[in-house]
């Protein structure tokens, strides 16, 4: 559904004043005088229809600035001149639906319902058809006209059209604006686009009054519903957020649903910011049933808008599988909180697990600051154990920070070692 702004937006675009150039075309018989053709009656028509025409674009041209500046009486004065003076020029038709508008800005739904319903009837293949159809039902929800709503309702094939009566329906009677949007939902064959289906789940929760959150819950629940549908039912319930609410969705991500209604459930949690919601997402990562959920939650934690919640985040890391155990490392060296990478150096520093010590000095490589690097290259130097200097030295490939080249280019001209000096060289010559 269009929004007004976008409807003036479309108006200062679509209609450029520019030079007309007519040409009268008489099917008179001409006059002759003395045997010759007499067209001064030809060119007395032609400058007249090129004055006129003149005119109708300047009054257009001036409605146009006048309806920027929201200056509506000026703007319907221009609009007017132009359909009463010029009514067969090429400006009657958009200044027909302009001063429909202008009058809906006015407060005058009446009068331009009557303007609207007029072009509707005088130019049913106009390109702003469905502007003005749009247009009629959102008065037409101001008038309580029932009428109208109903028969787009039933009649129209054009979904945004539906959608703007759907839109109205719900405002004056919510209770059958709501049967007639499920209708929509659960029909085997009116099954529209996604923008479509996804819109009708929104007007839902913004106008389908205190069965809503019922309805979407159930939407969002069933598992054969459409994907699209289920998260687009998700994402509508952050209007009706209550207890009861966060408790089912939370319920949906613990048994593991599919990654993009789990996805939604945690964009909705995010958005909440509050102990409420970290307490979910620790619990979400630290017990639901599938590995990728854990993960995803840990995520989430990090993305809190209060800033990472660590503690949480590392109380989950001493319980966790290898692959949850990397997440957090990973996770924790990308949020760039200097508390966070110096306790994933320090856990990469003493890990066993050649994964898990891989997995952090990659991440803080990537992600790490000056100090981190620093930390990196001074282990290096101390550390024995080639293998475990081949990973910090991928480590140090990873950084864009000046020190982190500056080892390298040392390393791979004075390390005593042939394979990590070459090794070093390769990683060089693979940097951008």
């Amino acid at each position: 559904m269009r929004i007004w702004n976008q409807h003036l937006e479309h108006f200062k675009s679509s209609f450029k004043p520019r030079v007309v150039l007519a040409i009268l075309v008489l099917t008179s018989a001409p006059s002759f005088v003395c045997g010759q053709v007499d067209n001064s009656a030809d060119s007395k028509n032609n400058v007249l229809v090129a004055e006129t025409l003149d005119v109708a674009d300047k009054a257009f041209s001036e409605a146009k600035t006048l309806i920027a500046s929201s200056n509506w009486p000026a703007a319907a004065e221009k609009l007017n001149l132009i359909l009463t003076e010029y009514p067969h020029s090429k400006y009657y038709e958009p200044s027909l639906y302009w001063l429909a508008y202008v009058r809906r800005q006015q407060g005058n739904y009446r009068e331009a319902i009557l303007l609207v319903n007029k072009f509707i009837r005088e130019f049913p293949n106009s390109t702003w058809n469905s502007d003005a159809r749009v247009l009629r039902l959102e008065l037409a929800a101001q008038v309580r006209n029932l009428a109208i709503i109903d028969e787009e309702l039933r009649n129209t094939n054009n979904e945004e059209v539906k959608l703007a009566a759907l839109n109205s329906l719900l405002q004056l009677e919510p209770e059958r604006g709501l049967r007639h949007a499920l209708d929509i939902i659960n029909s085997k064959t009116e099954t529209g686009s996604r923008n479509f289906r996804e819109g009708v789940v929104k007007l839902i929760g913004r106008y389908g009054g205190d069965e809503a959150s019922t309805v979407l819950l159930d939407l969002a629940q069933t598992e054969n519903e459409q994907e699209v549908i289920r998260t687009a039912a998700i994402f509508a319930l952050r209007q009706h957020i209550n207890e009861n609410v966060l408790s089912r969705l939370t319920e949906l991500v613990m048994k593991g649903d599919s990654p993009a209604v789990v996805e939604a459930v945690f964009f909705v949690f995010l958005q909440r910011e509050d102990q409420w919601a970290k307490a979910q997402l620790v619990k979400i990562a630290s017990t639901a049933q599938l590995t990728d959920t854990r993960r995803r939650a840990i995520y989430f934690l990090s993305k809190l808008k209060s800033g990472a919640a660590i503690d949480e985040i590392m109380s989950l890391y001493e319980t966790g599988n290898v692959e949850v155990k990397r997440e957090i490392l990973s996770t924790l060296s990308k949020t760039g909180n200097p508390v966070a990478q110096a306790r994933v150096f320090e856990i990469s520093r003493l890990a066993e697990d050649r994964g898990i010590r891989e997995e952090g000095f990659l991440s803080l490589g990537s992600y790490g600051n000056v100090q981190i690097i620093s930390r990196i290259i001074q282990l290096y130097d101390d550390e024995t154990r080639d293998e475990v200097k081949l990973v910090l030295l991928s480590s140090l490939s990873k950084s864009k920070l000046k020190n982190a080249h500056e080892k390298l280019t040392d390393i791979a001209q004075n390390e005593k070692s042939l394979d990590l000096r070459t090794r070093a060289a390769q990683l060089l010559r693979r940097r951008p």
